[in-house]
């Protein structure tokens, strides 16, 4: 998992934002925590692991969003108040005991709408350079340790039999973190505006295609199994995010920066 996570980190920053905000929305550590979860416990944890995660998924909405308007001074501060933002939503979700997949699928879609309206009407930049970019040994070891930290913990989960909290950990956006350091990183002066500008084409990818992949997820893994249910899954998200990137990116998320 820490291997993949980095992969997709490495072409993030080497051919710029229009395809790095698509690469990051790709089922990642939500993919592999749901899998394994099916591998190592059952299938009908994963299943379970999806009741709550359609919601935990478009808190990651909110966590960008809140990146690219506080981040304007500070990208330290930025990044930790919206980490902060994530982790007290998510923890009343649980609290809340959202555990049913069509309630989680309808107030995953009103939030995702509100945080779409909102980063239109607050204009954060968005960012399509293609210039590539170093990467450094500390931040693949970054993306190594979150990504397989993260599904380590969403499997742990579901084997004690909290199936919420594994869709919490599931969700946990680990990708979207690493990314936006190594961005900031590796920008020099502009560094911090170049994470704020992924924020919004990250948002948009995840919910076209992370949100879609655990609805196939929640009803493929009954009636086809692990295996086949997980390729039929990936193939919907390559059904769906080829055309969103090639003909609707630039329309849903237009250039403001």
């Amino acid at each position: 998992m820490g291997t993949w996570v980095s992969v997709i980190a490495m072409a993030t920053e080497r051919w710029g934002g229009k395809l790095g905000g698509f690469l990051v929305g790709i089922p990642s550590t939500s993919a592999f925590s749901l899998f394994f979860t099916g591998l190592y416990v059952s299938p009908s944890a994963a299943v379970s692991a999806t009741d709550s995660f359609p919601v935990f998924m478009s808190l990651t909405g909110v966590f960008l969003l809140c990146f690219g308007l506080t981040a304007r001074k500070s990208f330290r501060a930025g990044l930790a108040a919206s980490i902060s933002v994530w982790f007290a939503l998510s923890f009343l979700v649980v609290l809340i005991n959202v555990n049913e997949f069509i309630i989680s699928l309808v107030v995953s879609a009103l939030i995702s709408v509100a945080i779409y309206v909102g980063f239109r009407i607050w204009r954060t930049p968005v960012m399509r350079s293609r210039s590539k970019t170093r990467v450094s040994g500390s931040l693949l070891v970054l993306r190594f340790v979150f990504g397989g930290a993260v599904v380590t913990i969403a499997v742990f989960m579901s084997q004690i039999g909290i199936p919420i909290l594994s869709g919490m950990f599931a969700a946990f956006p680990a990708l979207t973190i690493s990314t936006l350091i190594a961005i900031q990183m590796n920008g020099k002066t502009r560094g911090t505006e170049h994470a704020r500008g992924i924020a919004f084409p990250i948002m948009v990818s995840i919910m076209l295609l992370c949100i879609p992949y655990s609805i196939a997820v929640h009803y493929l893994y009954p009636s086809l199994g692990l295996v086949t249910g997980t390729v039929i899954a990936f193939a919907m998200v390559i059904a769906i995010g080829i055309p969103y990137y090639l003909f609707v990116e630039e329309r849903l998320v237009p250039s403001t920066g």
